[in-house]
C-alpha cells in the first residue's frame, strides 16, 4: 500500500485523526520506547496535524511524517464496514505495515 508524507491537507489530516479515534484497526502509536506515556498509559495513540502525526505526551517529542494512504482519504471506512471479514481486512493490512516498516523514519 502506498503512503502520504506530511505536509497534510486539512482533509487528509481529518481523515488520519478520524482513523486513530474510529477503532477500524489499531492507531499509530508512539514508537519512542523511553515515551513518558509508557510509564503511566501504556503507548501513547498518536494525534494529527497538518504537520504530520505526533505523541501528545507531555515532553515527548515524538513525530511521524507519514501515514498509510487509505488513512487520509477516507477509504478507512470501507473497512468499518468489512469489519466483519477480518481475514480479507488482515490480507489488505498485512501488505500495508510491511511496506510501512520499510518506508518509516529513523527516530
Amino acid at each position: 500500500m502506498d503512503t502520504v508524507e506530511a505536509p497534510f491537507t486539512a482533509d487528509q489530516a481529518a481523515s488520519i485523526r478520524g482513523y486513530q479515534q474510529s477503532g477500524v484497526l489499531r492507531p499509530f502509536a508512539c514508537a519512542r520506547d523511553d515515551c513518558p506515556a509508557h510509564t503511566w498509559r501504556g503507548r501513547s495513540w498518536l494525534l494529527c496535524d497538518e504537520d504530520g502525526l505526533f505523541c501528545p505526551a507531555p515532553g515527548c517529542g515524538y513525530r511521524q511524517a507519514w501515514a498509510l494512504a487509505f488513512m487520509a482519504d477516507w477509504a478507512w471506512q470501507g473497512m468499518r464496514r468489512a469489519g466483519r471479514d477480518r481475514r480479507r481486512v488482515r490480507r489488505l493490512m498485512r501488505g500495508a505495515w510491511g511496506k510501512a516498516r520499510r518506508v518509516q523514519a529513523p527516530y
